[in-house]
């Protein structure tokens, strides 16, 4: 696309706002499509509404400070995993511009702000049981499979609705980590536990 010119949804034809990222998912504000950023490569899929989470402090396009830092929130991911689910809300830190997740588990938040991109198999997991995933050793708390439900905004990850995944949970050296597995990718987030004070989201972008 040259310099300038106006990005506009292959599904609806309405405009789209400024990609920030060159690989990841940006939504449609008219009609919710979703256009897969892959370099210079775009592609089209659909996808549901996410299921609404009334009582999480985080929503969409708010500006606040989220662990005692400046920060917007620019999309977020829903996974689904049957019996609930999950959010992955991208967060841009407005002090030095680097972007996070910020997981909402039913009301336990952790940010993601370190994480690691990969291609390769899923690895024999077991709860209880220690396994090496891109360079870091995870004690596996759980495991489960989801697919994304919805994309809102934009995210960083190049995941498009309707993917299926499998995920692991538990530690990494300590700290809250979690793998998620899709169709030959991994992503590895590492992380803390945020208590809800630490997240002060309240002004609209």
């Amino acid at each position: 696309m040259e310099a300038g010119a106006e990005s506009r949804c292959p599904g609806c034809g309405g405009p789209l706002p400024t990609p920030k990222f060159d690989h990841g998912v940006l939504a449609c504000p008219a009609c919710g499509a979703c256009s897969v950023r892959l370099g210079g490569a775009i592609s089209v899929v659909g996808g549901e509404a996410p299921l609404a989470s009334p009582n999480s402090p985080i929503k969409l396009h708010r500006r606040g400070t989220v662990a005692g830092r400046p920060a917007e929130v620019v999309g977020r991911t829903q996974f689904d995993y049957g019996d609930g689910f999950f959010d992955e809300w991208t967060v841009r830190f407005e002090d030095d511009g680097t972007v996070a997740w910020l997981q909402d588990d039913e009301g336990e938040f952790v940010l993601m702000a370190t994480r690691r991109h990969g291609h390769l198999d899923p690895p024999a997991f077991r709860v209880g049981g220690q396994v090496g995933v891109l360079g870091a050793t995870l004690f596996v708390q759980e495991l489960g499979e989801a697919r994304i439900r919805a994309v809102r905004g934009e995210s960083d990850l190049a995941w498009p609705p309707r993917r299926q995944v499998r995920y692991a949970a538990g530690l990494v050296d300590g700290a809250s980590a979690i793998a998620l597995f899709g169709e030959g990718e991994i992503v590895l987030a590492l992380g803390e536990a945020l208590d809800r004070p630490a997240i002060q989201l309240g002004v609209r972008a």
